[in-house]
């Protein structure tokens, strides 16, 4: 429901209808349309975690181009609910925002330990946050699916470059 109406748009009496369930077993899991959503983003994220780390297992950064393609790829399937979703995990208010932390952190750290068994370089966290906040605020500017390539692109260039990369990574 939320990829096809939006989260703003998206009542709970559409995701009772659309999960056929009861008004009383939704209540029973959760107290409002954004514990779901939250619920939704912590396995989506976990997901999103574990595809990168066992992609790295098979060479440097590659689990990180595949998370950046994979993050992405949300985007071809439900552009106006994950736009809507990343506004609402910055929102430090948000109950998605600590999940939002979390991501970041492990993005970072698996930032860090890519570029460490490359060359053994350590670098200030900053730089990958700043990284991660990139590929963040770009996606809120995608508006279109020929966007999203150019997105892919511009991010992945963004961190061969900025690692001192070949692109082959």
């Amino acid at each position: 429901m939320f990829s096809q109406r939006g989260i703003a748009a998206t009542r709970v009496e559409d995701i009772l209808v659309a999960a056929k369930i009861a008004r009383r077993t939704f209540y029973r899991y959760f107290a409002s349309k954004e514990e779901v959503l939250a619920a939704l983003y912590e396995v989506m994220t976990a997901e999103l975690v574990k595809g990168i780390e066992q992609q790295n297992a098979g060479s440097p950064l590659a689990g990180i181009r595949a998370g950046i393609d994979a993050y992405l790829a949300f985007y071809r399937a439900s552009p106006r609910a994950l736009r809507e979703l990343v506004e609402l995990a910055i929102r430090s208010d948000s109950l998605l925002a600590p999940r939002r932390r979390w991501l970041r952190e492990q993005i970072v750290r698996l930032l860090d330990e890519a570029v460490q068994s490359l060359d053994g370089r350590r670098l200030d966290p900053l730089l990958y946050y700043a990284l991660v906040s990139a590929l963040e605020g770009l996606s809120l500017e995608i508006t279109t699916g020929s966007d999203v390539e150019r997105a892919r692109t511009v991010v992945h260039t963004l961190i061969d470059r900025v690692l001192g990369l070949k692109g082959d990574g």
